[in-house]
């Protein structure tokens, strides 16, 4: 190798190390600003968690069945539109990962996207069968890689805190349920 040569590579070298800084920034600065977006509607969703916690289920019906029952009624439109904005906002954070581990493992670790799947899951897969097999499938996927994420803690409940402390009717979701989202949203996804 010649000396020019080896100032070649080095300067070969630089410039992939100048891009992968760009690269890093922009999808570090992406990202920021989809978290902040998502946590700004903080507020919103909590009207979600309080209404899925506040339920009154007896033993035949699952939560989220009933939860998608009540967003069925006329009563309930404004909530129903909360849990449509919600989906659109998530998918569009899904759509967008990033690829890098240590950037995308933020993500993946709040495990919002989970609850909101254990809420609405039976709700969007309804939406799905109605509106095609692409509505929501990046919130479908990004809700897949964070159960696998929240599946590698250990852990055995997550719980989903009700928002009205009078009431504190909080909803755990346990690892055997995580393990069952993980199959829905599989075979959801591989049904297309």
């Amino acid at each position: 190798m010649t000396i020019g040569d080896f100032f070649l590579l080095i300067s070969a070298i630089g410039e992939f190390a100048i891009a992968f800084v760009i690269y890093w920034e922009w999808e570090g600065n992406r990202l920021d600003r989809f978290l902040e977006d998502a946590a700004d509607k903080n507020k919103e969703r909590k009207k979600i968690f309080e209404a899925y916690c506040g339920l009154e289920c007896g033993s035949s019906k699952a939560r989220n069945q009933v939860f998608k029952e009540m967003l069925g009624s006329m009563d309930h439109s404004e909530l129903r539109g909360l849990c449509d904005e919600n989906v659109r906002r998530f998918s569009r954070i899904g759509a967008r990962l990033p690829l890098l581990p240590c950037l995308r493992n933020r993500v993946l670790d709040w495990h919002v996207v989970v609850f909101l799947w254990e809420i609405l899951g039976p709700y969007v897969e309804e939406r799905r069968r109605t509106a095609g097999p692409s509505f929501a499938e990046s919130f479908l996927e990004y809700a897949l890689a964070s159960v696998k994420r929240l599946l590698k803690q250990r852990r055995n409940k997550w719980v989903i805190i009700d928002p009205n402390v009078a009431r504190k009717r909080n909803v755990e979701v346990t690892r055997e349920r995580l393990v069952q989202m993980r199959e829905e949203l599989q075979s959801s996804l591989v049904g297309k």
